[in-house]
């Protein structure tokens, strides 16, 4: 469906977790979609022939603000689209991985730039994903470190250095 509209997209969060090994359930989607020169009101209007509206009445400012756009599938399954900007959004889309889940295919962020947002995110849920997901297949520490020790110094917050080395001592 984003690929109608010529946006590019991933699934991230709790469901691309899952596709990486987690065992954590969730009752919601994920997805970064990069519009390009698309607008939101757009990709709204496109979705709706898919069986997807807004959560909300649509308000252009919280959008613009927020860079969420907040949908629900068939009346059933809420699905968070945020809108990827320039720098890390497309640093992952470039280097996801387009895999089968039950017969769709769906860009899925690598198992080490998922680790990385989920320490990035630091909440309780997403440390348990990213061990989970570190637990049941090969990941590159080392990518994950460099990662992590960039984004330290580009925010000048060594907090999330605190974070990763608790993340490791808990993997041993």
């Amino acid at each position: 469906m984003f690929e109608r509209l010529g946006v590019d997209w991933y699934l991230f969060g709790a469901q691309a977790a899952l596709v990486r090994g987690s065992r954590r359930m969730t009752a919601d989607v994920d997805v970064t979609v990069l519009l390009g020169g698309v607008e939101p009101t757009q990709l709204l209007m496109a979705l709706q022939g898919e069986g997807i509206q807004a959560r909300f009445e649509f308000d252009a400012a919280f959008v613009r603000q927020s860079r969420v756009l907040p949908l629900i599938h068939n009346k059933q399954m809420p699905v968070d689209v945020v809108l990827g900007s320039p720098g890390l959004d497309e640093y992952f889309y470039e280097r996801a991985e387009t895999l089968d889940v039950s017969g769709t295919t769906v860009r899925v962020p690598r198992r080490e730039d998922l680790i990385c947002m989920k320490l990035l995110a630091g909440r309780p849920q997403d440390l348990q994903d990213a061990e989970s997901m570190a637990k049941v297949g090969p990941v590159d520490f080392d990518e994950v470190r460099g990662f992590i020790e960039s984004m330290a110094e580009a925010l000048a917050d060594d907090s999330i250095i605190a974070i990763l080395n608790a993340f490791l001592v808990a993997l041993d």
